[in-house]
């Protein structure tokens, strides 16, 4: 009996005026984001992007470097957020996400072993 392959979930967001499609991370990603990345955020937002929207390593330094840090973010932390790796505080998702997948990242996160990375915001 083979494991049982399942799809990641997907979303989208609307940033800068255009609507951008997403994915969950993987649970290798994951964990490779949680480990290669520990100690470097720019790294880390710069590989969640990569696997989340496809894009290249330039394309997501490029997207970082020019782009207010509140539309940024939306695409940023919608990846995070279904992918399970952190939750929206007080229960407030990215604004403007809009979630496609019937899977939940809570419950696929209450099933999954917690990862060391932490989502930390700059104020």
């Amino acid at each position: 009996m083979g494991l049982p392959v399942g799809q990641l979930a997907k979303g989208s967001v609307n940033v800068n005026g255009q609507v951008v499609e997403y994915r969950s991370l993987s649970r290798k990603e994951v964990l490779k984001c949680g480990t290669a990345y520990k100690d470097d955020i720019d790294g880390a937002e710069n590989f969640i992007l990569v696997c989340g929207t496809g894009c290249t390593e330039e394309e997501a330094i490029a997207f970082r470097e020019n782009t207010d840090p509140t539309e940024a973010g939306k695409l940023i932390d919608g990846i995070i957020y279904l992918s399970g790796l952190a939750t929206p505080e007080n229960g407030h998702g990215p604004k403007g996400a809009l979630k496609e997948s019937s899977s939940s990242p809570s419950s696929r996160a209450s099933s999954t072993p917690s990862t060391s990375f932490s989502r930390r915001r700059s104020t």
